[in-house]
């Protein structure tokens, strides 16, 4: 322990190669407070997303599916359509305030 050797949280951090002596502050006010197992590292990073069956469609046959994909496929394709005349109808506007 640090402490029990005398050292500074500076002496300590030189000792084990630490560049950065505030890390071995706050692993020492870590210590203090909680013990060791306050040291213990906490999982960081992204949760996994929960595997929700309920989210995917399920299909009695391949017909069934090949139906739902067509109708899919075909609301896509209008949607983008409706979008791609809105575009064209921005820029028109456009072009004509500008020439305005």
């Amino acid at each position: 322990c640090i402490e029990d050797e005398g050292y500074s949280i500076r002496e300590a951090s030189a000792l084990f190669h630490i560049p950065d002596y505030s890390m071995v502050r706050r692993w020492m006010r870590k210590w203090k407070n909680g013990g060791m197992g306050a040291l213990a590292s906490k999982r960081k990073g992204n949760v996994p997303m929960p595997n929700n069956k309920k989210t995917k469609k399920t299909f009695k046959s391949v017909e069934e599916e090949l139906e739902y994909l067509r109708m899919e496929n075909a609301y896509l394709k209008k949607l983008n359509a409706l979008v791609e005349e809105e575009d064209r109808q921005t820029k028109n506007k456009k072009r004509k305030s500008s020439s305005d």
